[in-house]
């Protein structure tokens, strides 16, 4: 360093010195410096060889096995120890195939950290494995392999450092079998004190959970709705719950040490005691209603149940009595009791069958009315009483209400098992469970049949009695047109005398050689007998008769028409014809007081009617109507004739009849009761009270309509019938 800071200066002065005098100096110097490097590489090849001795001392003297081998894995330097060592001669172990010596399981982990260390230099890699020894055995040599370059364009050395480890494994070795074997015996006795640690906790678990159980228990058994006692092994009360103290009124030191049957009204007599205890004895439960009385002497009923309590050895330690209050369950018992009775003994026959309809009871009235027994009815279907007189229709539409969870009340006509018929009213009513599901139905079954009967009866009866009220009227109306046909039929017979007459003299004056008295004769009949004006008259008389005659034939058709009983089916009907008919027979009731004026459609289509009992509701409209206007007259004083009219009229699916009239009214009072049987606003005498009843009856439940009113008091009163063109399922809600 010296010599180049002097090289410096001296080039530095040699700059600025110039000439021949530099040029000789920088001679002179370069033959300095180059003594300098000489003297330099001396001592460098000194430290060299010095170094190299330290190397072969180190690689001589090392107690580890070292290997130094180039990048093709020829090994270079091997140190005395690996020889010693492993027990092999160092061309051995330096040989191209030294890795047979290695142990097969353990040659290419051995490789492959060779070849990773070769590949990065600095890279150190761990490396462990055995090695065979020359006696044959193996040695097993644990420790690291690095490469590394001798300068930077040279290739990779491998160095691999390794130590004699097979003592340090086995002693590894039996130490971990030792820790392992010492860790089964820890883990084994953790796991008895672990397991004796759980059982502990268990019964402690199980201890308080226990307590925790008879705490619940005991206040399950205070707060339970029953009555409870539990009775000691002497079988008197030990203790009461809460329930029992406050249904029989008394404290809990008035229960303690006496008998459970105190409160009964009636208890036990001894032999039934005795043979009750020892049934509880012998595991069985006894249980038995019993009538008990209060500290304050009410009385309830109880279901008492007794049985025995014991230890873990079996035996009787106590006894538990418990008791249900059954007053209000002992009263609905008695109430279906009765109600029970009253089914049985009901004169309507009760039906209850299942949803799908299968009859589940029948009521002694279902026999007695229908025929088949209680034993041969229960599992049948209701249709067995079907009698074939309603069609499909009518019992689609009574399922149809029912499945809608509506009830059904109809009139059904029905057949016995004897096969006779008879009509009943019937009320079917849906049952549900608490989902608000059908599960069964029950029908109330009337027997009509008597009541029917007596109702055509009553029918024909009131046609008859208006017929035979209405009769002088009729014959009034008769009699006239008879008249006048008597009178014309009279005056034919006198003109037809004459005629006679002069046609006798005719004849007479005729014959030849008749007298000339003869024709003067014959003339004088002939114009004593007024030829021309019975020419001119007798026409006339011959068409008044005949009108006359169809006058008293239109009365009596339209009498017979009204009058006729008709079928008991419906049939259509032509309903304008009826109703003119109806007009026609009760000409004389009204015409002295109304005037009838009639707007029939001509339009209508047949409609199913009872014709017969559809004339009878309509005389009574028309009548009705004619006594609302005297009432009216005779309060107003009025001599003025009223009015009525009659009107038909198509509306859709039905046709629509009305009558009205201006006569007195409805008085509101009375217009919620006119459709009731018996009911009336006439004097006595004078109306039944049938009339309305009877029309209701067969516009709403036989021909499927409606009739309503509308009525004001003073004004007048007007009835809206309406029936269906197409046949309604009688008995359907209207």
């Amino acid at each position: 360093m010296e010599w180049g800071r002097l090289l410096g200066d001296m080039q530095d002065h040699l700059w600025f010195a110039g000439g021949i005098g530099g040029v000789l100096l920088l001679i002179v110097g370069g033959m300095v410096m180059l003594l300098a490097t000489m003297r330099r590489e001396r001592r460098a090849a000194v430290v060299i060889e010095e170094r190299e001795r330290l190397f072969h001392g180190l690689v001589d003297n090392a107690l580890d096995l070292l290997t130094l081998s180039d990048h093709q894995g020829r090994v270079l330097v091997l140190s005395p120890s690996t020889s010693a060592t492993l027990g092999w001669k160092p061309e051995v172990l330096g040989a191209p195939d030294r890795f047979s010596l290695v142990h097969p399981e353990d040659v290419d982990a051995l490789r492959q950290a060779l070849a990773a260390a070769a590949g990065e230099p600095g890279t150190v890699m761990a490396v462990s494995y055995r090695h065979r020894h020359a006696d044959g055995g193996w040695r097993w040599l644990e420790g690291g392999v690095r490469s590394f370059r001798t300068r930077p364009d040279a290739p990779s050395v491998v160095l691999t450092i390794t130590r004699d480890a097979t003592a340090s494994k086995e002693a590894r070795e039996q130490v971990q079998h030792l820790t392992e074997t010492l860790e089964i015996r820890v883990s084994e006795r953790t796991s008895e004190l672990s397991a004796r640690n759980d059982q502990l906790i268990q019964e402690i678990i199980e201890r308080t959970r226990a307590e925790s159980e008879l705490r619940r228990l005991s206040a399950a058994l205070d707060q339970s709705p029953s009555l409870v006692l539990l009775l000691g092994r002497d079988r008197l009360v030990e203790w009461a719950n809460r329930r029992f103290l406050a249904a029989t009124r008394v404290g809990r030191a008035q229960v303690a040490g006496v008998s459970p049957f105190t409160w009964c009204v009636a208890p036990p007599v001894e032999p039934a005691e005795r043979f009750l205890w020892g049934m509880v004895d012998s595991g069985q439960e006894w249980e038995g209603e019993q009538l008990l009385r209060s500290a304050d002497g009410a009385t309830f009923w109880a279901w008492m149940t007794i049985s025995a309590l014991r230890d873990p050895d079996g035996q009787v330690s106590g006894y538990l009595v418990g008791a249900q209050d059954v007053t209000a369950r002992k009263a609905a018992e008695e109430e279906r009791a009765r109600l029970g009775g009253v089914v049985e003994q009901a004169a309507e026959a009760i039906v209850i069958t299942t949803a799908d309809g299968s009859i589940q009871y029948v009521n002694p009235a279902f026999e007695t009315i229908t025929g088949w027994s209680r034993i041969e009815a229960i599992g049948k279907n209701p249709r067995i009483l079907r009698s074939g007189v309603h069609d499909t229709a009518f019992y689609a539409a009574m399922w149809e209400r029912l499945r809608a969870g509506g009830v059904w009340t109809g009139r059904l006509v029905n057949r016995r098992k004897d096969g006779t018929i008879y009509h009943q009213d019937t009320t079917i009513s849906p049952v549900r469970d608490g989902d608000g599901q059908v599960v069964r139905y029950v029908a109330f079954n009337r027997d009509v049949t008597r009541l029917v009967q007596v109702e055509e009866q009553l029918r024909q009866a009131q046609k008859l009695e208006s017929v035979g009220q209405l009769a002088a009227g009729i014959a009034h109306e008769i009699n006239t047109p008879i008249q006048f046909v008597g009178d014309n039929v009279t005056f034919l017979m006198d003109g037809f005398a004459g005629m006679g007459q002069a046609v006798a003299a005719l004849r007479e004056a005729i014959v030849p050689g008749a007298p000339t008295e003869a024709v003067a004769a014959a003339a004088e009949a002939v114009t004593a007998a007024d030829i021309d004006y019975l020419m001119e008259e007798m026409p006339k008389s011959l068409m008044q008769a005949q009108e006359g005659v169809a006058r008293v034939a239109e009365i009596v058709r339209a009498m017979k028409e009204f009058s006729h009983p008709g079928t008991k089916d419906m049939a259509p009907a032509d309903l304008n014809r009826a109703i003119e008919n109806t007009v026609t027979i009760l000409r004389n009731e009204w015409k002295h007081h109304a005037e009838v004026v009639m707007n029939l459609a001509p339009d209508l289509p047949l409609v199913p009617l009872l014709v017969g009992e559809f004339n009878q509701v309509m005389l009574n409209l028309l009548v009705n109507a004619v006594h609302a206007i005297i009432d009216r007259r005779k309060k107003d004083g009025s001599e003025a004739l009223g009015h009525i009219q009659v009107t038909t009229r198509l509306a859709g699916v039905q046709v629509d009849i009305r009558v009205s009239d201006d006569g007195c009214g409805i008085p509101t009072a009375s217009k919620a009761r006119i459709f009731e049987p018996f009911f009336t606003t006439k004097e006595v005498g004078r109306g039944t009270g049938q009339g309305l009843a009877l029309a209701r009856a067969l516009i709403v439940k036989k021909l499927g309509g409606t009739i309503e009113f509308e009525s004001e008091e003073g004004v007048g009163t007007t009835f809206i019938l309406r029936l269906p063109i197409q046949p309604a399922a009688p008995g359907a809600p209207a």
